[in-house]
């Protein structure tokens, strides 16, 4: 699936904000970092309000955990490497000399 087609589904399963509730300026936030190798997949994902997806970036470390339980609960428990691409990422970008 392009991530195109992850956002949309995204957009369609969380109308409004997964924090507060709200149903204006709705973003989709990587739990785990683009920067920090999150993959763009619906367990990384999850919909905010333009004020709580500041919120969460300006705290990482209250919040990350809590929205990585919400999305336990939505989808059972699920490993790191589902999330994160390191494995993809060393792959791809090893040298070779």
């Amino acid at each position: 699936m392009k991530d195109k087609e992850i956002y949309k589904q995204i957009i369609e399963n969380e109308p409004y904000c997964q924090l507060c509730g709200s149903t204006y300026f709705l973003q989709v936030h990587h739990i785990y970092y683009r920067s920090q190798l999150g993959l763009t997949v619906p367990k990384n994902l999850i919909r905010l309000c333009d004020r709580c997806h500041r919120l969460v970036h300006s705290n990482k470390k209250k919040y990350q955990p809590m929205l990585l339980e919400m999305q336990y609960k939505k989808y059972g428990e699920f490993r790191k490497d589902e999330v994160v691409g390191y494995k993809n990422y060393f792959k791809n970008n090893s040298t070779n000399d």
